[in-house]
């Protein structure tokens, strides 16, 4: 094993064993008849104790009292840090509210954000046929509604993945540039890895579909849904992204790193510290190098006339 894979087990292993005493005590308080889904890095088995844990409450039928939700807070909190208080989460979701108006006016940043990251990186510590039956109604009913029985790409997914990155692209100069000491160094690394690689994840996923029946689709993405997005890259692209895998170990090895972290914080847009900021400029150089291999295995492994490249720009 290398050092990047056990950093990547490692941190699989934390994220693991915070949610099971999460689980533990959450079933030993309460009787859910919700999902606690959890997202972010905890979603993707990716923590360290520097890490948020960023979670909403899953229903189909009955609302979560406040009761519940303030017990399940309190008992998530004691393992992990709150998420952020005006964020997308530590909030309750239903199916009507996750696919409501997508595409329309009211489908906010927070509404896009919620839904896509339920999708491609969404993990359920209770409650999995809950999530299931929503993930599934959420394919059938709302982006493979319209699917023909051959259809070479699942084009209405496929745009909300591709305009969920560039809106948090475009979201992440907004509240860099115009909210005052928001921390910039270290959220142009997570957008550097992290957040490239959900997005490159959910490409690839709907690239498998290509030129397949209607079921087969279905099959394919509930299949490759159930992944996290590290999984659903080794899954697809196997040994060939050895190198991908191995910065992107690198990169959770610095930023589970507090002195690192605190490091980046200190990071500017517009000043000297955007280039003279040792941990910085190398987690940006391997940034770099990180996109390269992400094109490389596009390319690798669909040939020139796969739809999935000229979907990316078209």
């Amino acid at each position: 094993m290398s050092s990047s894979e056990g950093v990547i087990a490692e941190r699989e292993r934390f994220s693991n064993e915070t949610v099971n005493q999460i689980k533990f005590e959450v079933l030993h308080q309460l009787e859910p008849q919700y999902a606690i889904v959890f997202v972010g890095s905890y979603g993707r088995g990716e923590a360290s104790k520097q890490s948020d844990a960023d979670y909403f409450l899953l229903y189909e039928n009955t609302v979560p009292r406040e009761e519940e939700k303030s017990t399940v807070r309190q008992i998530i909190t004691r393992y992990a840090a709150a998420p952020s208080s005006n964020g997308a989460f530590d909030d309750v979701e239903s199916y009507e509210r996750i696919a409501r108006n997508v595409g329309g006016p009211d489908d906010t940043n927070d509404n896009i954000t919620r839904r896509i990251l339920f999708l491609l990186e969404g993990s359920c510590i209770i409650g999995e046929p809950v999530m299931n039956r929503v993930r599934d109604k959420l394919l059938d009913q709302v982006y493979l509604k319209d699917q023909l029985p051959m259809q070479t790409l699942p084009m209405f997914l496929l745009n909300d993945v591709i305009r969920y990155y560039r809106t948090m692209c475009v979201d992440f100069e907004h509240k860099t540039r115009e909210i005052a000491n928001k921390p910039w160094g270290l959220r142009n690394i997570k957008l550097v890895f992290s957040r490239k690689l959900l997005y490159f994840s959910g490409i690839a996923m709907l690239a498998e579909t290509y030129n397949l029946e209607s079921q087969e689709t279905k099959d394919t993405l509930r299949q490759l849904i159930q992944l996290t997005p590290l999984e659903r890259v080794r899954e697809i692209f196997g040994q060939d992204a050895g190198r991908a895998m191995d910065l992107y170990g690198e990169f959770l090895e610095k930023i589970s790193d507090g002195g690192v972290r605190a490091s980046l914080d200190q990071v500017r847009p517009n000043d000297e510290s955007r280039r003279n900021n040792p941990d910085f400029r190398d987690l940006k150089d391997k940034g770099r190098e990180f996109s390269n291999e992400l094109v490389r295995l596009l390319s690798a492994r669909y040939e020139e006339d796969h739809l999935i490249h000229q979907a990316l720009i078209v």
